[in-house]
């Protein structure tokens, strides 16, 4: 019985910040989107759920973005192991941000929809694992 093996796929850091940039947009739209819905269906004039929506939206999107850029700064083959502790490094400082950002809206921003706040990190979660998805297959 012999294993076919497959051929490592090369490094996708370009990729990985063409979606980043993609993620951008995505981000924008749907600020624009829940500014318009709340405003024009609701009147709300205060605008709190677009904002709650947008810090957790926001907050998400940061902590990818300095994931990416530790993760993926080293490329050559032979620093696997500098790579390796770049994507750990990266790992802690997403968690960190995280960490810091719900602490800091929620102490901050005011007034605020912890629940919108919530809901738009989980959002943009969503979006990015679902970007991110397409590198694979």
């Amino acid at each position: 019985m012999s294993a076919i093996v497959k051929p490592a796929k090369r490094h996708q850091r370009d990729e990985v910040f063409a979606i980043q940039r993609q993620l951008s947009l995505a981000l924008l739209i749907l600020i624009v989107l829940t500014a318009a819905v709340e405003f024009g269906i609701f009147q709300s004039q205060a605008l709190v759920y677009t904002k709650s929506l947008t810090a957790g939206l926001v907050l998400s999107y940061l902590a990818h973005w300095a994931f990416a850029i530790f993760a993926y700064r080293q490329t050559r083959i032979a620093a696997a192991k500098a790579i390796m502790l770049n994507v750990y490094l990266g790992q802690m400082i997403k968690w960190l941000l995280t960490l810091l950002g719900f602490a800091l809206i929620f102490m901050l921003v005011r007034p605020i929809m912890a629940s919108a706040v919530i809901i738009g990190y989980l959002l943009m979660q969503l979006i990015t694992a679902l970007m991110l998805s397409r590198l694979t297959s």
